[in-house]
């Protein structure tokens, strides 16, 4: 999907989202920055009414599975990842870009590929060999 109705997404649509370091930069070098992604990621779900389903951050990159009831999904990935950004950032005393580029999504359009992309999503770091740290986000439950 490009152009317009990639941009903005289309309502009710279900996304795979994921962007990776510059450079296969680390972008999650701790708990405490893994939290914070997750912060910003909770108020996007608030400012933005998005619903994330399930996600894997990566010390290099991160995935997630996004359902978009409104065309919004450019906005509230860009507000998450320049919040991360300059987060970072300013941890680090660094500058320049910490995302490779534009972020990757792909639509998710049928059921048995969205059961499919679930089960990966959670199952990534354990057929690795590391720690799942997959896990679902329900806006009710969101306490930061």
């Amino acid at each position: 999907m490009d152009g317009a109705a990639f941009k903005n997404g289309t309502p009710g649509a279900f996304y795979h989202v994921m962007n990776r370091g510059n450079t296969v930069l680390h972008i999650f070098r701790s708990e405490r920055d893994r939290g914070k992604f997750l912060e910003y990621v909770c108020k996007a779900v608030k400012r933005y009414d998005i619903k994330v389903h399930t996600y894997c951050l990566m010390s290099t990159h991160y995935h997630l599975l996004i359902e978009t009831p409104h065309s919004n999904l450019s906005q509230a990935i860009k507000w998450i990842n320049v919040g991360y950004s300059v987060y970072f950032n300013r941890k680090r005393r660094r500058f320049g870009h910490l995302f490779q580029g534009r972020f990757k999504a792909v639509l998710v359009d049928a059921d048995e590929y969205l059961k499919h992309l679930s089960r990966y999503i959670h199952l990534i770091r354990c057929e690795r060999g590391w720690l799942n740290i997959a896990r679902t986000i329900h806006v009710a439950a969101i306490r930061l």
